[in-house]
């Protein structure tokens, strides 16, 4: 009797399990199987009273009044920034033509990997001529990064801001924010920056005469990225793997395949940069100096590691080059991951406080650690160093950051309506990535104040 009433639970237990396994599926693989950018489809939130927002405001419409789906077709739009310090300056209002491309046009489509999937979308927008943003360079192309994932508003804002002190790095993007009508409707709080590029202004790597067969040396910009097999949009000629990095993909961003990129020019990039990585890895520190600008590497380390930054483990990584000269690592970009370790949620700041007392980003990217373990004694004292020239400006950053809150607060009460059931969450996630930076900063500068072998154990465990 017991074991019949035994096979009767065991049966019992794995119908249930079966059936609930069924159930996720039937719910899971309809969403899992759309395009990441249809996980969640475009959502709205409350109009604010004409008047009430503080921050510049972009008004964007599209043809048709069409929404953006993909990575791919930009739709025609018109584009109004006001709302500045001085509209007059840096206003821009720009009527939609007959088409995309044609002559002043301006167009939007999505952008981005995991973020395209939520219902507050990131955009990229191109206009058919150049554009400056609140007196920065003329460009074509700028991205609105929306900032979903981070109610506080302030974790890729921060990570570009800092970078600015990090100035051994070839360039940083700047980021302002903004608010954003898309077709009428208010869409948030986003931040307007920099797309990253070769073009003049940015990381000026393009001239005339850069690709010819044959060349000896070229230019090139890269990114590493272990989504890129996922991305269709990119062109299996532009990837190639990093070997040393966990095979990790990487796509040449400069120049394009579809640009007629020589073969000699492709074949030296991804020796290059395999070149690099491979020498890391062996512990041939002296190559590894010949071949890459240390000083970007270290200001590299220092921003990713300031900011506790997660997802430059195995993203978002970019490296490059121009004729003549060594190879660098930045711009720095996505910090979605800051402040700790992401679980991908929105309200996960204050749950990932004790993060500021490790080394998230140090001890867990590959390439860093090795740096740490073969560079040995030299390679943590041009660390340790840096930081310590760079300390007060540092202390300044995180106080000026502190005081931003008053900048963003007012229209920020409107974005986290993106989050009705977590309440106020502006504030509180602000001040606790506040009290995580400076937390994280301490506990740095504790380690940088220290010894090699002390550092070591700490981080490394050795």
């Amino acid at each position: 009797m017991k074991r019949k009433f035994f096979k009767n639970k065991i049966f019992i237990v794995t119908t249930s399990i079966v059936l609930v396994v069924a159930i996720m599926l039937g719910v899971l693989l309809p969403i899992l199987l759309k395009p990441r950018s249809e996980w969640y489809p475009w959502g709205d939130i409350t109009l604010p009273q004409e008047g009430s927002l503080t921050l510049p405001i972009i008004e964007i419409s599209t043809e048709n009044k069409k929404m953006p789906q993909d990575k791919v077709t930009y739709i025609n739009s018109s584009f109004k920034l006001s709302n500045t310090i001085d509209d007059e300056k840096f206003g821009i209002d720009i009527e939609m033509k007959d088409e995309y491309g044609a002559k002043d046009s301006v167009g939007i489509r999505l952008r981005g990997n995991t973020t395209i999937g939520y219902p507050k979308k990131p955009l990229r927008i191109k206009f058919d001529k150049k554009q400056s943003m609140f007196g920065s360079v003329s460009n074509k192309s700028w991205v609105l990064l929306a900032d979903y994932l981070d109610p506080s508003l302030i974790k890729n804002y921060s990570g570009l801001s800092l970078a600015k002190i990090f100035d051994n790095m070839p360039w940083s993007a700047t980021g302002t924010h903004v608010n954003l009508y898309l077709n009428g409707n208010y869409k948030g709080v986003f931040l307007l920056a920099d797309q990253v590029d070769e073009k003049e202004g940015r990381l000026n790597l393009a001239t005339n005469n850069d690709y010819k067969e044959g060349q000896k040396d070229y230019p090139f910009l890269v990114e590493m990225d272990s989504l890129i097999y996922e991305d269709t949009t990119i062109s299996p000629e532009d990837i190639f793997n990093v070997s040393a990095f966990n095979n990790s993909p990487a796509e040449i961003k400069y120049p394009e395949s579809g640009d007629g990129r020589p073969t000699d020019a492709t074949n030296f990039i991804v020796s290059y940069v395999n070149n690099v990585f491979n020498a890391l890895l062996a512990g041939d520190i002296e190559t590894f100096e010949n071949l890459v600008d240390v000083n970007s590497f270290i200001d590299y380390i220092l921003v990713n590691e300031i900011m506790s930054n997660s997802d430059a483990i195995w993203k978002s990584i970019y490296i490059s080059k121009k004729v003549g000269q060594k190879m660098t690592f930045g711009p720095v970009w996505d910090f979605d991951g800051g402040f700790g370790l992401w679980s991908g949620e929105p309200n996960d700041t204050e749950q990932n406080a004790h993060f500021a007392f490790e080394t998230v980003y140090s001890s867990d990217c590959l390439f860093v650690s090795q740096f740490y373990l073969n560079a040995g004694q030299q390679g943590f004292n041009q660390v340790a160093s840096r930081f310590d020239f760079l300390k007060n400006q540092l202390n300044k950053f995180t106080i000026d950051l502190e005081n931003y809150k008053t900048i963003l607060q007012n229209d920020a009460k409107y974005n986290q309506e993106w989050y009705p059931k977590l309440g106020e969450i502006f504030e509180k996630n602000f001040n606790a990535n506040i009290l995580f930076l400076q937390n994280h900063n301490a506990f740095l500068n504790s380690l940088f104040e220290g010894d090699y072998n002390n550092f070591m154990q700490i981080v490394y465990k050795l």
